[in-house]
């Protein structure tokens, strides 16, 4: 097995040359400069670091963010879980590059890729494979070998394992078994996208992949219609147009939408821009997409599903009607259904406040149409060519302003 690494501090001079030091332990010296990395067997002493360092480099076991060595014979192995490039091979980091080339093996989602990347950086690994199809049967096994002794770097294909990749089994099994595991940390597609999308970040939802099927794409969406926070999800490229026209219908098109694909690549893409106009602006489908829609305003009084049951039955049915059915299907207050429904009839009474056929007006059980300042009420029905006879039973008449402003 190989050794793993241990990081030994080499402290700048400050203005001036530094003399050598010699090595707390075997005798070398240790010159002025950046950290560097020194491979320990098994049994060896640790080299002790300045304290500052220590606090984020520290070569014990016990503390995050280390690259640990085993102390003594028998003692359990470590499963790292790294983070990898998401499109731009420089981006693997100084720690992920030592941790690839220090372990026992690397196990990856697909070891083709991980390896052309392996061979960027000139790092010699041994490769196995761990994906979605052989996850299950693998991870006892792993775990078993990790409590054995053996060191494993769990990579993905790109960005950071577990994300929307297999991995979730290895870890829960790993911990279970009391065997350290240690993060480091690197690329994610989605906070690169959240990072320059100019939305919300202090809350968001991270949706991922959204069923493939219709309906039960239809169903995740219409129950985050309501969430205030930003929400982000992935999607592939043969899926984006039929994703983001279900966004639309369950978001309304005037909710605003980032569109991120092909992130730290040379054709990288971030388009801004309303779920209306989304469907247009993606362009050819092309690698892996990130999509960023923002949460819904809190200002409004009305939740989504209920205001989508009153657009439904305001269709069909006299305002108050409509208004008074929607309250009981959603159990929202009667008041500002009924203020959304005057807002979508679009009709304002001589104070400016909208009116149709609300409270003794000419809807179901009205009996006639009062109109605003004028006194007169006209029994079974309106006054020819008033604003309530564009509205009796329910339809339109050409000369009304109603479904226009929807």
């Amino acid at each position: 097995m190989k050794a793993a690494p241990v990081l030994e501090a080499r402290r700048p001079a400050r203005g001036r040359t530094a003399a050598p030091k010699q090595a707390a332990a075997g005798g070398k010296p240790v010159f002025p400069g950046p950290p560097r990395l020194r491979f320990a067997e098994p049994g060896g002493e640790r080299k002790l670091m300045p304290k500052r360092e220590r606090a984020s480099m520290s070569a014990g076991p016990a503390r995050p963010g280390s690259v640990p060595v085993r102390d003594a014979p028998g003692e359990t192995g470590v499963l790292y879980v790294v983070a990898t490039p998401i499109g731009n091979l420089a981006d693997l980091g100084e720690r992920a590059r030592a941790v690839l080339g220090a372990v026992d093996v690397v196990i990856a989602e697909d070891t083709r890729h991980t390896r052309r990347l392996l061979r960027r950086h000139g790092i010699a690994a041994r490769l196995e494979s761990f994906h979605e199809h052989n996850e299950r049967r693998r991870t006892s096994g792993i775990v078993a070998r990790l409590a054995a002794g053996e060191s494993f770097a769990l990579v993905s294909d790109a960005g950071t394992p577990l994300v929307n990749d297999p991995g979730y089994g290895l870890v829960r099994g790993a911990v279970q078994a009391n065997v350290p595991v240690v993060p480091i940390p690197g690329p994610s597609a989605f906070l690169c996208a959240l990072s320059v999308a100019g939305l919300p970040m202090e809350r968001f939802a991270f949706e991922g992949f959204l069923p493939s099927a219709r309906g039960a794409r239809s169903a995740r969406l219409e129950a985050l219609a309501d969430d205030p926070r930003t929400l982000v999800f992935h999607e592939a490229p043969h899926r984006v147009v039929a994703c983001l026209g279900a966004m639309r219908e369950a978001f309304g098109g005037a909710r605003t939408v980032v569109v991120a694909r092909e992130l730290t690549k040379r054709h990288e893409s971030i388009v801004r821009t309303t779920l209306d106009e989304a469907v247009h602006r993606v362009g050819e489908p092309r690698g892996e997409y990130v999509i960023l829609v923002a949460g819904r305003e809190r200002t409004r009084e009305v939740p989504a599903a209920a205001e989508r049951t009153l657009e439904v039955l305001l269709e069909a049915l006299p305002l108050r009607q409509a208004v008074d059915l929607a309250a009981r299907a959603t159990g929202v207050a009667r008041k500002p259904l009924y203020r959304l429904a005057l807002a979508r009839r679009g009709e304002r009474d001589e104070d400016g406040r909208a009116v149709a056929d609300g409270p003794g007006g000419g809807g179901v059980g009205g009996g006639g149409c009062q109109e605003p300042g004028r006194g007169g009420h006209y029994p079974g029905g309106s006054r020819p060519g008033s604003r309530c006879a564009a509205f009796r039973g329910g339809e339109e008449s050409p000369g009304s302003t109603g479904q226009g402003a929807r």
